[in-house]
């Protein structure tokens, strides 16, 4: 859709400044800028595709001889139907076809309106869907971390990665991702590691994650600011991953490994040690 800057002719009425800035020389200059920005819309246009130009202004040299030129790149004009009583001027001259929304005729001020298609097949467009999309991956433990009842998601995979989002992103996500890659869809659920389904922190700090999934670490406040540190917690027997909670309130998980629960908080996310901190983003004195 090109819209492109104008003249303004259709501001008269209820601008008196657009009348006061009127030339023909700007008028001449719209034109040029016009056609420029229709030279790369057009370039930008793939086989077959559509392109709507519009300006707010009456006169044909901004108007249908910037159309007619667009046709002598290998365009053809789509007239769009409209019904009489709309009061819509319909132009067909030489190949182009327009419609003028004159202000006498229309509730508007004024505007002019060319539908154009491209020459050639474009088919469906289908761009190759991203690298590992749909990819499989073990997901029957993923299935079982969710709620009980739990309708209001829908779990989907993307190369290495178990995402869950609402069933509405469930169908916009292949459309999506056909045309870009995305980094971030959803809340990840986990992601495969060696060949092992290894759950995220993201799901373990969701309200979502069914509370009975992973055995509970229940820790005390000095415990949990060490975990938060990054250290381990000291475990007899801890197998498998565990959800470490402080208050109620779920921090983050643990891998078992016998006499410890081994950190899984994000590195990123962990709290350093304060004068480490402290030294990097005090100043020193001038």
């Amino acid at each position: 859709v090109v819209d492109a800057p104008c003249s303004g002719e259709g501001l008269f009425r209820k601008d008196a400044d657009a009348m006061q800035h009127w030339s023909e020389e700007a008028v001449a200059h719209c034109a040029v800028r016009q056609l420029d920005i229709l030279g790369h819309a057009w370039n930008a246009l793939r086989p077959g595709g559509y392109l709507v130009y519009s300006t707010c202004t009456y006169n044909r040299l901004e108007n249908e001889e910037n159309v007619a030129r667009v046709l002598e790149w290998g365009g053809s004009c789509i007239p769009i139907p409209v019904q009489d009583d709309w009061g819509i001027t319909t132009v067909r001259q030489h190949g182009v076809v327009a419609h003028r929304f004159m202000p006498h005729r229309t509730k508007a001020e004024g505007f002019f309106l060319s539908l154009i298609r491209k020459k050639g097949d474009s088919g469906v467009f289908r761009p190759a869907a991203p690298r590992g999309f749909w990819k499989s991956l073990p997901q029957k433990e993923t299935e079982d971390w969710m709620p009980r009842g739990q309708e209001g998601l829908r779990l989907v995979k993307m190369d290495d990665r178990v995402v869950a989002i609402p069933p509405l992103m469930e169908e916009l996500f292949p459309a999506i991702s056909r045309s870009v890659y995305p980094l971030q869809f959803g809340t990840e659920v986990a992601r495969s590691v060696k060949g092992q389904v290894v759950p995220s922190h993201a799901w373990a700090a969701s309200a979502h994650l069914n509370d009975d999934a992973f055995p509970c670490i229940k820790v005390g406040l000095s415990e949990a600011v060490q975990y938060l540190r990054g250290n381990p917690i000291p475990a007899q027997g801890a197998k498998g991953f565990g959800r470490v909670s402080y208050d109620g309130l779920s921090l983050g998980l643990a891998k078992g490994a016998g006499n410890r629960w081994n950190n899984l908080y994000p590195d990123q996310l962990r709290i350093r040690d304060m004068r480490t901190l402290l030294s990097e983003v005090i100043l020193p004195p001038l």
